[in-house]
């Protein structure tokens, strides 16, 4: 009963810790979007003239026009095209409906705290962790970067933590098509690679724990492919299957020439800086102003967690994939901050569930020395 009350709180304080971030950020949710100012700066800067562009305009106002401009009825292929449309279109249906791109973030923040309080219950059979892991996360900035940019990485990470939601608790057909209808719609709206090494672990999982399901895990995954296809549908409307063969071919070609800086992300996480992967003379290194002590903090507890949990067997199947997306993102990326946020509410959940655990055996500790 005393941890039910200690969940609740836990809960309310997130919710108004939450609620305070949204009203303190009003001025961005309610500043009009000027089309016409940043398609003018779209057309004079790095993606349409290289370095003799005049402007260096960032990801965030990049989505934010692909959006529009796909929403307006613009070609998906020609305006950020290496990366999936839907997350854009969603940027776009926000300007559209409220003259603001940033107005559907807030609702992306809630859901992905929802999604990561309904995984821990999943993993850890545990509300108090699930409260504790939403709190962390509430309090974290690099959660309030999600509030104020444009970004596609945490609604990738969205819907993905939801599909993975129903694929740990499925048990008939809907449960892994809804799965992989999510992990779908999260590929659809950012390129990010280890998604498709994700679904290649749970392909092995599910050999290795699940097996008498097997049917209903490849039957499902056809809806992967459809909600990718169905975010193309202006591109299928102009070109056909072949085309689109083709079209995602040249983009994995020109996005295998991406930068990485091996242990980036490492340096990244555990120091807020990192080393240029941009042409530079320059050795010192830049530093990144969503960082905090938080992300070092919840990473640490996060790769310690197994000395706790070892005897969980289901959990070393989750300690395991975590290690090899820490590799992927020291290895193929160049370490930018922005890839954590797929699988931040994971390291949330389990950094909480480390944390009580250690709680539990100091105060264990201190009653034997009492006794």
């Amino acid at each position: 009963m005393i941890k039910k009350h200690i969940s609740l709180v836990l809960v309310f304080i997130a919710i108004v810790i939450l609620i305070h971030n949204v009203i303190s950020n009003l001025s961005l949710y309610t500043a009009p979007y000027d089309y016409g100012y940043h398609a003018g700066r779209y057309s004079d800067s790095q993606y349409t003239k290289s370095s003799a562009g005049r402007y260096i305009i960032p990801d965030e106002e990049l989505y934010a026009y692909a959006g529009y401009y796909y929403i307006k009825g613009g070609e998906v292929s020609r305006v950020n095209f290496e990366n999936p449309p839907l997350g854009k279109y969603a940027i776009g249906l926000s300007i559209l409906l409220f003259g603001n791109p940033l107005v559907i973030y807030p609702l992306y923040v809630i859901l992905y705290l929802i999604a990561t309080y309904f995984l821990g219950i999943i993993i850890f059979q545990n509300k108090l962790v699930s409260s504790l892991a939403v709190l962390l996360l509430v309090i974290d900035p690099y959660i309030h970067q999600a509030l104020k940019f444009s970004m596609l990485d945490f609604p990738c990470g969205l819907f993905f933590l939801t599909g993975l939601i129903f694929y740990l608790k499925a048990k008939k057909y809907w449960h892994y098509a809804l799965a992989f209808l999510f992990f779908g719609i999260s590929f659809a709206t950012k390129f990010f690679p280890f998604l498709i090494i994700a679904l290649l672990c749970l392909f092995i999982y599910q050999c290795l724990k699940r097996r008498k399901k097997m049917k209903y895990f490849l039957a499902a995954l056809p809806v992967f492919v459809l909600a990718y296809l169905l975010s193309y549908l202006e591109y299928f409307s102009r070109n056909n299957l072949l085309d689109f063969i083709r079209y995602q071919w040249w983009v994995l070609h020109w996005r295998m020439g991406n930068p990485r800086v091996l242990g980036n992300a490492f340096r990244t996480i555990f120091t807020g800086s990192f080393k240029p992967w941009w042409p530079t003379t320059e050795t010192i290194h830049s530093y990144t102003d969503e960082w905090s002590l938080f992300v070092p903090f919840l990473c640490a507890m996060t790769m310690t967690s197994i000395f706790f949990f070892w005897r969980n067997k289901f959990f070393r199947y989750f300690y395991l994939f975590i290690w090899i997306y820490f590799v992927y993102i020291n290895v193929g990326t160049e370490g930018g901050l922005k890839y954590l946020a797929p699988f931040y509410g994971l390291f949330a959940v389990i950094s909480s569930a480390t944390i009580i655990k250690i709680v539990e055996i100091v105060k264990f500790r201190l009653f034997r020395l009492k006794m």
